[in-house]
């Protein structure tokens, strides 16, 4: 058996009030030692209401 975890923001990542942005953290992932989920802000979306956000777990 697997232990999945989901993590979502509390707040809405959108200006319309959803949540787009969410990490999936496996117990047994090849690179479960250190897990870093980040959106990438280094592509700009001009059409997008999106806010950026990021995940960090510094161990597991």
């Amino acid at each position: 058996n697997r232990e999945v975890t989901v993590l979502a923001p509390s707040e809405p990542t959108q200006v319309g009030g959803g949540v787009l942005d969410y990490g999936v953290i496996v117990d047994r992932a090849p690179y479960s030692h250190r897990i870093e989920a980040l959106r990438n802000e280094t592509t700009p979306q001009l059409a997008s209401d999106h806010y950026p956000v990021a995940f960090l777990a510094r161990s597991c």
